[in-house]
């Protein structure tokens, strides 16, 4: 198990490979597309890291914002869900879209949303890459990657 600060640095340092990776495979604008990956990366680091399910680093990043982060965490135990591979950060991003989520239920998205996602979609799955890539990088120092791999 890493502490904090380890994670941090290890997001960091892995931030390039993720900005290379993409890069390499990215069929068109790859430098913007190496940039966004990278932002998704720190921003999954940093941020929406597994730890916000317990009093963490990332969690204190959010300064008086991280009050909207303690019912996750009385609805989350430490390396249970929020540590799961995609499931995990899917419900993070789930629940900090709560609030958008309901306003276009409740008033529908409208033609500006719709050419957005039509316009944005390759950046916003790229972005969701990084965001991913933060949680393997995070679960490999714990140690839950290895033995999830292995069965």
């Amino acid at each position: 198990m890493s502490n904090g600060k380890t994670h941090d640095l290890s997001i960091w340092a892995t931030a390039p490979g993720v900005g290379l990776g993409v890069y390499a495979f990215a069929p068109e604008h790859k430098i913007e597309s190496a940039l966004v990956a990278i932002a998704g990366h720190l921003m999954g680091g940093l941020m929406l890291s597994p730890d916000l399910d317990l009093p963490s680093r990332p969690w204190r990043r959010w300064g008086w914002f991280r009050i909207i982060w303690i019912p996750y965490q009385k609805i989350t135990r430490h390396r249970g869900v929020s540590h799961a591979l995609f499931i995990g950060m899917l419900l993070r991003v789930l629940y900090l879209a709560l609030p958008v989520i309901a306003f276009v239920i409740y008033r529908g998205m409208d033609q500006w949303g719709l050419l957005f996602f039509q316009a944005h979609w390759m950046a916003i799955v790229i972005f969701w890459i990084g965001l991913e890539l933060s949680v393997w990088v995070h679960l490999t120092l714990d140690g839950i990657l290895i033995k999830k791999l292995r069965g």
